[in-house]
């Protein structure tokens, strides 16, 4: 009896540690579950957060490139509002700088395109006592004065009258010498001429586009683009004088005479043979034009072997019988005893 009872209270302690067991190992593997899932959503979340990111915010080089797209556009915009106001300009003192001695009505219209209306309207804007036209017009600096307003410089051609004043003294002789009389009369004399000024014109940027809101002022510009100082281009320092200057000029002589009268394979004729060919198509399909003479030629070697000749000759064009002065720079190879050419260019080297 008591050996039944004892294996009774044995199984009963080995169920109560099973579902102890049990009950351990549930735990444990829902905290196993729980804890993957947090790792799980955790990752989803990073990913989901770090592709938005990609979306929302672009990498370096793509920002790097979008500054440099919207700063290309901007220089675009500037160079387009710079190219418009100059033609503005251009056109407006061409304008103004035309007129005929009646046509003060005519003159206005024509300025109210392009001023003020207090200013186009002006009584004193109109008092020419002659003729002129504007035959060439060109805006060429501009200064800032503020955000929306500018200053242009224009060199304007006029093709007008030019009034000249001279005294004409007439003596007369008679034989009484104490009633000699001098006669003084005032001639005008008129001659067509080309005037050339420089204007000065303000203008403002509105939202709709450009006004003149001021006089043009004649003005002399000191920093005209005509006159400049520029940099003399002098032979590099490792060539030194080429001896037989006869042999360059006989093949540049013979190339030119193909380059302005003959087919395009004379022409290669003469060219080295990893010279760019399309930069020496010939004239002779397009022009009627023949080379005269060779006026001067020079030639310098360097310690390569490479020869550059600078070259002044005379090209007449047949139909008009002009003649023009070229200058080139020519490069040259010798191979097997023969002189090819490799470039030629204008030539910008000082004596």
């Amino acid at each position: 009896m008591f050996k039944k009872n004892r294996g009774k209270v044995r199984q009963s302690e080995a169920d109560e540690r099973r579902e102890e067991d049990l009950s351990e190992y549930k735990l444990k593997n829902v905290a196993g579950w729980k804890a993957a899932r947090i790792i799980l959503w955790s990752i989803l979340i990073f990913l989901i957060v770090r592709g938005a990111a990609a979306i929302l915010i672009p990498d370096k080089n793509t920002q790097t490139a979008q500054k440099v797209e919207k700063l290309q556009k901007a220089m675009d915009a500037e160079m387009e509002q710079r190219t418009r106001i100059l033609s503005f300009a251009s056109d407006f003192a061409k304008e103004y700088m035309t007129y005929d001695k009646d046509g003060g009505e005519e003159f206005k219209k024509r300025l109210s395109k392009y001023m003020t209306e207090d200013l186009s309207e002006a009584a004193d804007i109109y008092d020419f006592q002659t003729e002129a036209k504007a035959t060439y017009a060109d805006a060429y600096r501009m200064e800032q004065i503020k955000d929306n307003r500018t200053q242009v410089y224009v060199h304007v051609e006029v093709a007008g009258t030019v009034y000249e004043t001279v005294e004409d003294t007439e003596k007369k002789d008679s034989k009484d010498k104490s009633k000699d009389k001098t006669k003084e009369t005032v001639k005008e004399t008129a001659e067509s001429a080309d005037i050339v000024y420089t204007l000065k014109v303000p203008v403002q940027v509105t939202k709709t586009g450009f006004v003149v809101d001021g006089f043009p002022l004649l003005v002399s510009d000191k920093d005209s683009y005509y006159v400049q100082d520029y940099e003399k281009r002098s032979i590099p320092s490792k060539y030194s004088e080429y001896k037989d200057v006869d042999k360059v000029e006989e093949t540049i002589n013979n190339f030119l005479t193909a380059y302005y009268t003959d087919k395009q394979s004379v022409i290669d004729y003469f060219l080295h043979e990893t010279a760019d060919k399309t930069n020496f198509s010939g004239l002779s399909g397009e022009n009627d034009l023949a080379l005269l003479e060779i006026a001067e030629i020079k030639a310098y070697t360097d310690t390569d072997g490479n020869i550059l000749s600078v070259v002044r000759y005379k090209v007449q064009d047949k139909r008009t019988k002009t003649v023009v002065m070229q200058s080139s720079s020519f490069t040259l190879v010798e191979e097997k005893g023969q002189l090819y050419i490799m470039s030629m260019e204008p030539a910008t080297y000082s004596k």
